[in-house]
């Protein structure tokens, strides 16, 4: 079990009303039309040898290419990253979006992943090539297992063993500290959609209308009385 998901469960409560219309369950599935037969975007992904909690494999990294909506409202396209190297994208799978302070009590670990998730996301850093965009997932492979004070792609509980996606991730890594030392960032806010037996998923916070359209479609409705257990 995640301790993000367990913390998500015990926070959940607190959550004040921005984060309460997020909550209505959203429909994610694969982008067939972004990336085939991959769940990564189209070359956007590569083979990574990592080393987790002293066991050794090899795991897929890069960026999802992935959608979320309904048959009947429409399907929106979104580019994403997994939080847990310990758990299996399962798709298609019905999730919740919470925001970003509520999954991340650390606020180091949140702006950090906020940073780079916001500001690296185009062709010329995080999405240049594959290499890169598995930088960007061992990155936030790191900041949940270890945390943004402890980032070291070679010790502690996560660690990158292929060279060239270590020294890309720890390129991009001092390019998101020397930015946020220098308050150059405009935006560092996320959300996260969580679900049970799968991997929660990175994502961009809602417009302002859309969070008013959304709290429009849940007035008359008592959240209160929704229950729905999140591991």
């Amino acid at each position: 079990m995640s301790k993000f998901k367990t913390a998500f469960a015990s926070l959940a409560l607190t959550v004040m009303l921005p984060s309460m219309a997020n909550a209505s369950p959203v429909n994610i599935q694969d982008d067939a039309t972004d990336n085939g037969t991959s769940v990564f975007s189209n070359g956007l992904g590569r083979a990574v040898d990592v080393e987790y909690l002293g066991d050794q494999s090899r795991v897929g990294a890069g960026v999802f290419g992935l959608e979320y909506g309904s048959d009947a409202s429409g399907w929106t396209q979104f580019l994403t990253f997994c939080l847990q190297i310990s758990e299996r994208l399962t798709l298609p799978k019905e999730y919740e979006r919470t925001t970003d302070t509520a999954y991340f009590t650390d606020q180091q670990d949140r702006e950090a992943v906020g940073a780079l998730f916001n500001n690296f996301l185009d062709t010329d850093l995080g999405l240049a090539d594959a290499t890169s965009a598995a930088a960007m997932q061992i990155i936030l492979w790191e900041v949940v297992e270890d945390g943004a004070v402890n980032f070291d792609l070679q010790d502690g509980n996560f660690e990158v063993l292929t060279d060239a996606v270590r020294n890309r991730a720890n390129g991009l890594w001092d390019m998101v500290i020397a930015g946020l030392n220098n308050e150059a960032f405009d935006n560092i806010s996320f959300n996260v959609f969580v679900a049970e037996g799968t991997q929660d998923l990175i994502v961009e916070t809602p417009l302002p209308g859309a969070v008013a359209l959304l709290l429009s479609g849940l007035s008359g409705l008592s959240f209160a009385s929704r229950k729905k257990k999140i591991a």
